[in-house]
């Protein structure tokens, strides 16, 4: 047999022909695949698209650090670069479909990508992998629910993934060309990647395993040294000027993140980690692969996303293993022509680097999110992993293949919830030409509620302002960012009014006030005007609402309208001496519950909120929200739905600290009272 028909028997024996493999076929596949795909799933509309997305690329090009104040929330100082685009094509008037299809064409490089990945990994002993191998990890990639999720949108997880995935196939690209340039290029990308968004970091910290491979001669030295070199220019270069804005301000360059660090006065000092998706036991960690391919919510994201891919690369690893280990490799991996296909140190690289991503994204935050690069990477290895298992046994690899793919389709099309937030699509983005009085009048506006409206900000006059004072980060006179707080409504008084979304706030508008308003506004000695409000309906923007009911006869959309609450401001006495002595007694309570047990409420010594008939605070790090009623004291978790768990009453938290057992298991949390030592 001649040598150059003996390296090619799979290709030609492949049920797929070379042209429909090639980078003109699949580019244009893909891209048109995933258009079509976001066009058929519908416009989405996230809450973190209303909640912070559009404010964040509206103030990376206006100057909003001395005239907003936590605006979006603690996301409102994330590096706001990465939203710009998403802004700009808003800001233009685009059509929504024509807005979601333009991010939609530059996330399929998500896809062409990891093509290109796969075209880089290559058995050990051959010129080019065979044909199949890389359409196969791009069509795995796009079955990922999560990626589904968030097509056509202004997620950053998304829109920097390709970002990460060129850095990846530039860093393997160096273990086979000589020259450390592509060593330099992989960490500028990847270090870019991190300052576009810092959870990006499990992809630089993946990028350890690959470079410890390149230690094992001393050739390489130059690259060793190129990929750091180029971690560090490509964070500063991104990330630096904001970072510069913010230690003008703030005193903490990634404020407000890591301030247990620096420790600047507008923020708590506290630890943050956010625990929502994050395994409670080394058993928890050890059978997530599994537990993601379950169609169920709240495993890996919030929404129902069964992945099947993860399990599958699990058992096709340790069979790999399990038949290395035993000296079978050849009796498994010999192909035709006689000859082996043992993966490359490309397919070990892209290997280790998954492993090192996965136990540092388990750690760090587990959200299926942040995961979309090595998402794909896991994509590849399974395509690789199929052919060098099974190379030599066609249809029994054909068979493997198909049910894999079928299974994940049926799982993302059966069971995955592919919109977030699912309305029609219109004729714009935002359609605020109800609300012209708010968009047209220059005020200070004070947001109460964790869905912070900043969407809003785009839209008002030049010299208006936001600052959310009750929501992900409550703001109180006395607590960090209280004077900042203070000194904004003092510049910008009387024009200050007050804004917050109810779903009652069309019908019953003093309702709304006296639960939601009053109590964050009394902190401030503020209290709202009712006489002075006007109701803005908002069209298909309702996401956790969906209030009003349909009427008869007209568009579906109607379910969608949100509504809000803006009303004017007026100045209050001063809080009494008696209400001062009753938020003592209330502060000590929870912060005796809080020492009590750490586990679950934390970061400690927020503000608290006085709401309605109750008082409150929230747990950003575990999502509990903890309140005292007519004397008793329980927590509950709002994402999951959990009942609540009394904690017992509040007399008996102020004779003195009580005893807690506490903690986290399959998911939920628990607390209850303990015996004192005198008690029978």
């Amino acid at each position: 047999m001649p040598a150059s028909q003996a390296m090619n028997p799979p290709a030609t024996r492949s049920w797929l022909r070379p042209g429909l493999c090639g980078r003109p076929f699949v580019y244009p596949v893909c891209t048109l695949a995933l258009l079509v795909l976001n066009w058929v799933m519908g416009k989405d509309l996230p809450w973190d698209a209303l909640h912070y997305h559009l404010y964040a690329g509206f103030s990376a090009v206006h100057e909003r650090l001395n005239q907003d104040f936590f605006a979006a929330g603690p996301q409102a100082y994330f590096n706001p670069d990465i939203y710009l685009p998403f802004y700009w094509l808003v800001r233009a008037g685009l059509p929504d479909l024509a807005i979601a299809s333009l991010l939609c064409a530059y996330q399929s490089s998500v896809l062409w990508l990891t093509y290109e990945l796969a075209l880089q990994v290559r058995p050990s002993g051959t010129d080019n992998p065979a044909i199949w191998v890389a359409p196969l990890a791009a069509l795995l990639a796009l079955l990922n629910p999560v990626l589904l999720q968030e097509t056509g949108s202004s997620f950053a997880d998304l829109n920097t993934t390709p970002i990460v995935l060129l850095g990846w196939v530039f860093l393997v690209k160096s273990f086979r060309e000589a020259g450390w340039s592509r060593s330099a290029v992989a960490g500028i990308l990847l270090g870019a990647a991190c300052a576009f968004k810092l959870t990006n970091l499990s992809f630089v910290f993946a990028a350890i395993g690959p470079w410890l491979l390149l230690a094992r001669s001393r050739a390489n030295g130059p690259k060793l040294l190129a990929l750091p070199l180029g971690l560090i220019c490509g964070f500063v270069l991104v990330g630096g000027p904001w970072a510069w804005r913010l230690w003008q301000e703030f005193g903490n360059p990634l404020f407000p993140l890591f301030n247990s660090w620096f420790r600047s006065p507008d923020f708590t000092t506290e630890p943050l980690r956010h625990f929502r998706f994050i395994p409670d036991s080394l058993l928890d960690a050890l059978v997530r692969p599994f537990a993601i391919a379950k169609p169920a919510a709240m495993i890996h994201v919030e929404s129902i996303a069964p992945d099947l891919r993860y399990a599958v690369l699990v058992v096709l690893g340790l069979l790999f293993l399990a038949i290395h280990g035993l000296g079978r490799t050849k009796r498994w991996g010999t192909l035709a022509d006689g000859s082996t296909r043992p993966p490359g140190i490309e397919t070990g690289a892209l290997a280790l680097g998954l492993l090192l991503a996965w136990v540092f994204w388990l750690v760090s935050s587990a959200n299926g999110r942040y995961f979309l690069p090595m998402s794909s990477v896991a994509a590849v290895l399974i395509a690789v992993l199929l052919e060098v298992l099974l190379g030599a046994r066609r249809k029994l690899l054909t068979y493997a293949t198909g049910l894999i793919v079928l299974l994940q389709l049926a799982g993302v099309g059966l069971g995955a919830e592919l919109r977030a937030n699912p309305v029609d699509w219109g004729t714009g983005w935002i359609d605020l030409s109800g609300a012209r009085r708010l968009t047209g009048e220059t005020n200070l506006y004070l947001t109460v509620g964790v869905q912070s409206n900043s969407f809003l900000a785009p839209f008002l006059t030049a010299d208006s302002g936001m600052m959310n004072i009750s929501g992900g980060y409550a703001l109180g006179p006395e607590a960090p960012g209280g004077s900042k707080a203070l000194a904004l409504i003092a510049r910008n008084w009387p024009r200050v009014r007050v804004v917050v979304e109810d779903e009652q706030a069309g019908r019953n508008p003093n309702e709304t006030l006296a639960r939601l308003v009053d109590g964050p506004l009394e902190r401030f000695s503020l209290r709202a005007d009712p006489r002075d409000c006007e109701v803005v309906a908002i069209p298909n923007t309702g996401f956790h609402l969906r209030l009003s009911e349909p009427v008869p006869g007209a568009h579906d959309a109607t379910r969608y309208t949100s509504y809000l609450l803006n009303c004017g401001v007026q100045k209050i006495a001063a809080e009494s001496d008696e209400s001062r002595a009753r938020h003592a007694d209330i502060d000590l309570v929870f912060d005796r519950i809080e020492d009590a047990c750490p586990k679950l409420f934390a970061p400690r010594r927020l503000v608290t909120e006085h709401a309605g008939s109750h008082w409150q605070r929230f747990y950003v790090n575990t999502d509990l929200k903890m309140w005292i009623n007519q004397g008793l004291v329980a927590f509950f978790e709002p994402t999951r739905g959990d009942d609540p768990i009394y904690l017992g009453s509040e007399a008996d938290w102020l004779r003195g600290p009580l005893r807690v057992d506490c903690g986290r298991k399959d998911g939920h949390y628990f607390a209850r009272i303990l015996p004192t030592a005198s008690s029978p």
